[in-house]
């Protein structure tokens, strides 16, 4: 029936010129954009609740109001450590609950494919649908991968961050990207409108004004100023291209107590998607990496090897490791973020075969056929950097916000290791072939240990297949032929080659009485971003001098030939005397 009305109604909507698209969705219950039995509606709370009394009866105390405490965002964890009234130490309850999930969003699925199907056959006309791609959460029931031409995602914010411009294209769907403006939510403030059309256009999303009859926050005099913004920067959607790195985000809006606090389940969101303290795309942006996001069941190796970098942040994956199989497929590096792979998921085959999360429970992963066992833990412990990473700071009394994981197994690389008393322990970042473990959890309250964890990451990413490339590209002086007391003017022109900002210093001197330095400037530079230095000099004494100008150290930089240059020159006193002046590069010592 479903598909006649639909056929008579396009075939119908087909005579009128003023159609240019159609948007086709199919809902659970008669609301399309409902991805999640814990909507905010009376009829996806209502029926959850409904459904879930059926399935055993120690869900009987379960009502609409409290069954968040039961069922924590998207993930039923089992436990024994929880009391013995709590349905979810039971397997078999916490199974059900994810049949039920998978079942939903499978049918779902499938009919709007065939929905979308029948359009495509029956009209010209571009075809929109909702693919929910964000970094709130990311769900391809309504999946942007079969029979779109634009994929529509209404907003890409969470409850841990205000007003943002979070949006992240979705890698998987080569089409348009579009994205809606609604400032009658929390998500967007009219303040920020500028700022949020700028960047979804930079990040190649096409945004769409939503201006409803019952609008509070927008009024007629808002459109003629919302629309000349998005002229201004119209022009940056066809500047912007694929990233540097590839995101794969599950959901992951589960916790056991407030997700500013210790001791929280470890499958959260803030770690990802946090502002402050900043978790890990506040980090990713704040260096100016460039990212895509893809959902981890439509994740493909052929996807995968377009990017320098992966990085995992979902807390699950199938019992039969499908996504970690096709991780191994993969020949770009891989970095498995804490906390991935916390919870296993049960699936019909093994309907009891839920892992846990909580203290004192190893979970088993198996990674290119070697074993692999993680743990989390709340207690703080000193942890130490090894290899590449030797020369940092040990974190001491480091205590992840919402727990953190170590591992045991053999690794080809350790790089953080748990140390007690000289003696290590667990390491808590490990490398397995192209895939590396990573157990720290980046959104804690420590500004201490965040700063060391910054460098860390940062470092990572670079070993990892991040490119940093800082470049001198010239010096250049106000006169060749300067006299002694004369003031010089030196401008250094450098550049960033490289895929993400850089902070170093710039340090320019001269050769003579034990190479006095001019000056020091500390330099924030962003990937492809150019910058001239200007020093000011007055020498004191004629003579021959060696100008140079040279970077500080810069990790794993690929061409550090070019991070020092000189000059020489010939510095007159008294009356004018033959000079010459020569120009070279040399390798930074």
């Amino acid at each position: 029936m479903g598909i006649e009305i639909l056929k008579n109604v396009i075939t119908h909507l087909e005579k009128f010129p003023n159609v240019v698209a159609y948007q086709i969705e199919w809902g659970h219950y008669g609301e399309s954009w409902v991805n999640s039995p814990f909507w905010n509606t009376c009829s996806s709370n209502s029926t959850f609740v409904q459904f879930i009394k059926t399935l055993s009866p120690a869900f009987q105390n379960i009502t609409e109001k409290n069954f968040a405490k039961w069922v924590v965002g998207e993930i039923m964890y089992y436990s024994p450590y929880l009391p013995e009234s709590d349905p979810r130490r039971s397997k078999l309850n916490v199974s059900l609950f994810y049949w039920y999930q998978r079942w939903r969003n499978e049918v779902t699925l499938n009919i709007t494919w065939t929905f979308r199907s029948v359009a495509r056959q029956l009209t010209s006309k571009p075809i929109i649908g909702f693919s929910y791609t964000g970094t709130w959460e990311v769900s391809y029931v309504y999946s942007a991968n079969k029979y779109l031409d634009a994929a529509f995602c209404d907003a890409t914010c969470n409850a841990y961050s205000s007003a943002n411009t979070n949006f992240i294209k979705d890698a998987y769907f080569e089409g348009i990207h579009l994205g809606e403006l609604d400032f009658d939510t929390p998500y967007f403030l009219l303040s920020e409108a500028e700022q949020v059309i700028k960047s979804m256009y930079k990040k190649g999303i096409v945004p769409v004004i939503f201006y409803p009859l019952w609008s509070t926050k927008l009024k007629d005099s808002d459109i003629p100023v919302l629309v000349s913004y998005m002229r201004k920067y119209q022009r940056l959607y066809l500047d912007q291209a694929r990233g540097t790195v590839l995101l794969i985000f599950g959901r992951l809006d589960v916790g056991i107590t407030d997700w500013k606090q210790s001791g929280s389940l470890a499958c959260v969101s803030a770690p990802a998607v946090s502002k402050d303290p900043p978790g890990l795309i506040a980090l990713l942006e704040k260096y100016r990496v460039k990212y895509d996001i893809i959902d981890p069941e439509v994740y493909d190796p052929s996807i995968g090897n377009l990017y320098k970098v992966i990085l995992v942040h979902t807390p699950w994956d199938y019992v039969d490791q499908s996504l970690l199989k096709k991780l191994e497929q993969t020949k770009s590096s891989v970095i498995i973020m804490h906390p991935s792979f916390v919870v296993g998921f049960p699936v019909e085959e093994e309907p009891t075969n839920v892992t846990s999360a909580i203290f004192g429970m190893w979970n088993m992963l198996s990674i290119y056929n070697q074993s692999v066992s993680l743990q989390v833990t709340g207690d703080a412990r000193n942890v130490t950097f090894l290899g590449p990473f030797s020369d940092m700071e040990t974190l001491r009394d480091y205590r992840g916000n919402h727990l953190f994981t170590y591992y045991r197994g053999i690794f080809a690389n350790i790089y953080a290791q748990i140390i007690s008393d000289q003696t290590l322990w667990e390491p808590v970042v490990v490398k397995v072939m192209n895939i590396t473990l990573f157990g720290f959890d980046l959104h804690i309250l420590n500004e201490t240990h965040r700063s060391i964890l910054e460098e860390f990451v940062t470092k990572l990413l670079k070993l990892s297949g991040l490119v940093a490339d800082i470049s001198i590209d010239g010096i250049k002086l106000t006169t060749l032929e300067p006299h002694v007391g004369e003031r010089v003017n030196i401008t250094v022109y450098i550049s960033n080659n490289g895929d993400m900002l850089e902070i170093f210093n710039i340090t320019l001197c001269y050769e003579r009485l034990n190479d006095p330095i001019i000056g020091i400037e500390e330099i924030v530079l962003a990937p492809a971003d150019s910058m001239n230095i200007n020093f000011s000099w007055v020498p004191s004494t004629g003579g021959r001098y060696r100008i140079s100008a040279s970077t500080s150290e810069i990790f794993n930089d690929a061409s550090s030939n070019d991070n020092f240059i000189e000059i020489e020159l010939y510095i007159y006193s008294g009356s004018l005397e033959l000079g010459g002046i020569g120009f070279r590069k040399n390798l930074l010592k």
